[in-house]
């Protein structure tokens, strides 16, 4: 008897694992099949009875096909994957393993990122890093060894992962620090403990003392004695350490006092005048640390060089200075005589000086004393001239004049102010009422023209002088006059003139009838009639010498 089996074959399965570093098992869930074709990539890699054979897969993306058949009947199905391959091995070159402090590497990598990996950079001081490839980076060693660093490279995805690593050496510099047991502040004789507290590996120590002498030691602590005779001294005592990464030095001052103090002292004048500055000046040795300045008139000082003022004139005063240092102290005790401050006068035009024209100021004191004018008006000082005659600008009105008088000394000295009035200049302009041409026995009216004059003079050409401010004049000669105009403020002050040539004429105006006709032609019982201004010298029997024999005269005045 045979069986028979009759149906379609149904081809299906299954793939677990996707990494190439681990084995795919394949799981065959076909049914109704008893041939199986495996195809990866459309490549048959299998063929027979086997229902799952062993199947290796490459990295990347994959397609596996399985194809079933029983007798003539065939079915088959396909699955896509990626397989994944496990972080490639790595390699780190760093471009230096060993150094001094800093030491800065860069690091050197056997290929190019792969997808999909996360890298991380761990550079054995602390940092991190989550990038491929590693910027520079600077190692640090303030210590007194060697440092070692190991800097790390991982590289993980799901398939695994891998890690590299280096050494990285790298020695300290040489870092010089000196230490002083106690003060830096000694007296003669002073000895004093040093300790070496430098930084570094296999370093040399040379000590220099500033006092010429040196010592090369490999010792921690040392004595050194210092001396200062007659004066304060400063040491500069300085280390030099030397390793091969370098040389660095520290330096420390160490000063030495006398235990002697001389206390002296000089002042800038010793005859001051009252409330004169005096300035005082240590010239203590050695130089002190501290001052005390006691004056008699109560105030006391401390700094070294004080300025002081005494309030009285003729009358002595002492003055004491106390100078310490930290090994001993002196005091030095002065007398001060003072004088009496010069006197400072002087006069200025009353009751005001005139613009544009020298105003004489008049210094009232001792020429033997020197000076010092300041005119107030930007121009420069006046030390020159005992009583000087300055032009104030044209654009002011007020200026503060101030002498300043000097004693025995520049700082003696006494300053007095006083404000001037500056009038502006006058402007010597008239006016001619009635002219230029004026008949007899007219009048001339003059008038002058500039409101801020006070006092006038008018001269005429022909001699005729009047101090009136709009004078009048009459009968006057016929012909050309000019004239002069002197103008001035009260009393004449501020002066100026001007003259003009030409100013006005005076005429005779006489009227001549002719004898030739007569106005109607009967030679008998005519009239002449005259019009004019009453100026003109129509009034009082209308104008001389006007009417012939035949005529008679008739005047129209108009006033």
């Amino acid at each position: 008897m045979f069986a028979v089996t009759v149906g379609q074959p149904k081809a299906d399965f299954t793939l677990q694992g996707e990494c190439t570093n681990k084995p795919q098992t394949v799981v065959n869930n076909s049914i109704g099949a008893d041939t199986y074709s495996w195809l990866i990539n459309n490549v048959d890699k299998a063929t027979g009875k086997t229902p799952s054979p062993a199947l290796v897969l490459p990295p990347g993306p994959q397609t596996v096909t399985l194809r079933v058949s029983a007798g003539s009947c065939r079915n088959e199905t396909t699955q896509s994957l990626t397989v994944i391959a496990p972080p490639a091995t790595l390699t780190l070159t760093p471009s230096q393993t060993s150094g001094c402090a800093p030491l800065t590497v860069t690091f050197g990598l056997n290929g190019p990122a792969q997808p999909g990996i996360a890298y991380r950079w761990q550079y054995g001081d602390g940092t991190t890093s989550n990038t491929f490839t590693a910027s520079r980076h600077t190692y640090a060693n303030a210590g007194q060894t060697t440092r070692l660093y190991t800097a790390t490279l991982t590289a993980q995805n799901t398939c695994g992962t891998t890690s590299t690593t280096t050494t990285l050496t790298v020695r300290p510099l040489a870092f010089a620090e000196i230490g002083v047991d106690s003060t830096v502040v000694r007296c003669t004789p002073a000895t004093l403990r040093f300790s070496n507290r430098s930084v570094g590996e296999g370093q040399s120590s040379i000590w220099d003392f500033g006092d010429g002498t040196t010592l090369q030691t490999a010792q921690d602590t040392i004595l050194h004695q210092f001396s200062a005779r007659d004066s304060a001294r400063t040491y500069r005592v300085t280390l030099v350490v030397q390793n091969t990464c370098g040389r660095d030095t520290d330096t420390v001052s160490i000063r030495v006092y006398p235990t002697t103090v001389k206390a002296l002292f000089t002042l800038s004048t010793a005859r001051p005048c009252a409330s004169e500055a005096v300035q005082f000046t240590d010239a203590t040795v050695p130089r002190p640390t501290s001052w005390v300045w006691k004056f008699s008139d109560g105030t006391v000082e401390t700094t070294p060089n004080p300025v002081h003022r005494f309030a009285n004139a003729n009358q002595t005063y002492s003055v004491t200075l106390l100078a310490s240092t930290p090994c001993g102290y002196d005091s030095l005790t002065r007398s001060i005589t003072t004088t009496t401050p010069p006197t400072a006068r002087f006069q200025v035009p009353a009751p005001f000086v005139c613009n544009q024209q020298a105003a004489l100021l008049t210094n009232l004191n001792d020429p033997a004393n020197r000076f010092r004018w300041n005119f107030g008006d930007g121009t420069p000082p006046d030390s020159v001239n005992f009583s000087p005659r300055h032009v104030f600008p044209a654009s002011l009105t007020t200026a503060s004049v101030r002498l300043t008088v000097f004693g025995s000394t520049t700082g003696c000295q006494t300053t007095v102010t006083q404000s001037v009035t500056i009038k502006p200049a006058l402007k010597p302009t008239f006016s001619v009422g009635n002219g230029p041409d004026v008949c007899l026995p007219g009048a001339v009216q003059l008038t002058g023209t500039d409101p801020a004059a006070k006092t006038f003079r008018w001269t005429l050409i022909n001699g005729f002088v009047t101090n009136t401010a709009n004078p009048q004049f009459t009968d006057l000669p016929p012909g050309q006059f000019g004239l002069t105009l002197a103008v001035g403020y009260e009393n004449g002050a501020c002066p100026d003139s001007a003259s003009q040539a030409n100013v006005f004429r005076v005429l005779s105006c006489q009227a001549v009838a002719p004898e030739a006709f007569t106005p109607n032609g009967d030679r008998r019982s005519d009239t002449w009639t005259l019009f004019g201004d009453a100026d003109a010298g129509l009034s009082n029997g209308c104008a001389s010498g006007i009417a012939g024999a035949r005529w008679s005269l008739r005047c129209m005045i108009f006033r």
